[in-house]
Parts: structure tokens; sequence; C-alpha cells
């Protein structure tokens, strides 16, 4: 009975020891943890008002383009362009090379008088006849 109590004893002993050695090292461990963690934090807090800076950056560059279309359209600077689908046309098979400017504030069905004509021209083009000038009613 002796010698179990004595084995009790030392085993008591040892356990304390044991979390005497082991509480500093969790202490250690722990703070280690949160200062990974609010470095973490730190790094995401920090991409994030990246993103937000860049955000708006975006957003008056679009601002920007945006003005700068409108005053094109309103100039009739878009008139001006060759048309995408002329660039290929054949010298028996010519087609004017721009549309005339029309008001942009006029609206059919939703597009402007320019874009409607220029859907009709690029819808004769592709059937492969040339139209008049008369039959565009310019």
């Amino acid at each position: 009975d002796y010698d179990i109590i004595v084995k009790l004893h030392n085993l008591n002993v040892c356990q304390v020891k044991s979390q005497v050695r082991i509480t500093p090292a969790h202490t250690k461990l722990e703070g280690a943890l949160i200062q990974a963690r609010q470095r973490k934090t730190q790094i995401l807090v920090e991409q994030m008002e990246e993103l937000r800076r860049k955000e708006r950056e975006l957003g008056d560059i679009n601002k920007h383009l945006r003005m700068k279309v409108s005053h094109e359209m309103s100039t009739g600077y878009r008139a001006q362009l060759p048309c995408p689908w002329n660039s290929g046309v054949s010298p028996g098979n010519k087609l004017q090379q721009h549309i005339p400017n029309a008001p942009i504030s006029f609206q059919s069905h939703g597009l402007s008088t320019r874009t409607h004509l220029a859907n009709r021209v690029q819808s004769v083009y592709a059937r492969g006849r040339t139209i008049s000038s008369e039959e565009h009613g310019w």
C-alpha cells in the first residue's frame, strides 16, 4: 500500500512539474496565435482599402469615358468614323463610307437614326447588293 501511495505522490509531482512547464509554452503559443491573427486581419484590411481605392479610380475613369463618349456623340464625331462593315468592300460593290449626321436625340425603337440607318446599310450589304442614296433615303 505504501508503495502505491509513493508512486501516486511521485506521479502527482510529475504532473505538477509538467503543467508548470506546459503553461508558459501554452501562453507563448496563444500569444503567437493572437499575433498571427492580428497580422492577418491587418493584411486583409489593407487589401480591402486597396480594392476600394482601385474601385474609386475605375469609377472615375468610367465617368470620364462616359463624358467623352457623350461629347463625341453630341458633336457627331462618331458619324465621321468609317463603318467597320465597309472595310472589305470590293471595288464593284461600294457603299458610302459614312452615314449622314442625324440628330442623336431622335429615337426610333430605342435606336438613334444613325444606328437605324447603319443597320439598314449593313443588312443590305450582307445580302450582297449595292444600294443607292435614294434607297437609303439620304
